[in-house]
């Protein structure tokens, strides 16, 4: 674990954005690549594992508390719901540029699946990943609590 890398402004802040900002690229890039990677190598299908990749968010929310020491700010889930939304929206979007570019619908009745599919994988990604990443930073924040006592 880090130590503490609030400067007094991001103490007294209700989000500590150089954790949220770092907690946020590092599963985005990770995510991008690897999906580039493997639809460049042709298999297009691959962007229909994204529910997989909302389990990146545990990563975000314990990553977010961890980068500010334990004290994230004023209002630490707060920070970990929002990073977990963007995660969710950033994911959605990508699926849904994939889905609706690189895969079009063979019939009329396939594009209104594709659209059907990507509302859904949109709409469940943002609550499923923002929970994630809120469970997972409440976890750490109590390991925190728990080393600090002793």
């Amino acid at each position: 674990m880090q130590g503490n890398l609030n400067s007094p402004s991001e103490e007294s802040s209700t989000i500590n954005w150089s954790a949220f900002w770092r907690a946020l690229a590092a599963p985005l890039a990770f995510w991008v690549i690897m999906v580039g990677a493997v639809i460049v190598g042709g298999q297009l299908g691959v962007i229909c594992v994204t529910p997989m990749a909302w389990l990146l968010a545990t990563w975000s929310g314990t990553r977010y508390i961890s980068l500010a020491g334990g004290r994230p700010a004023r209002r630490p889930l707060l920070g970990a719901a929002l990073l977990g939304v963007l995660l969710g929206v950033a994911e959605g979007i990508f699926f849904t540029v994939v889905t609706t570019s690189l895969l079009p619908p063979a019939t009329p009745e396939d594009a209104s699946k594709t659209l059907i599919l990507d509302i859904v994988v949109f709409g469940a990604g943002i609550p499923i990943c923002a929970g994630l990443s809120v469970f997972t930073a409440m976890l750490t924040l109590k390991r925190f609590a728990r080393e600090l006592r002793g």
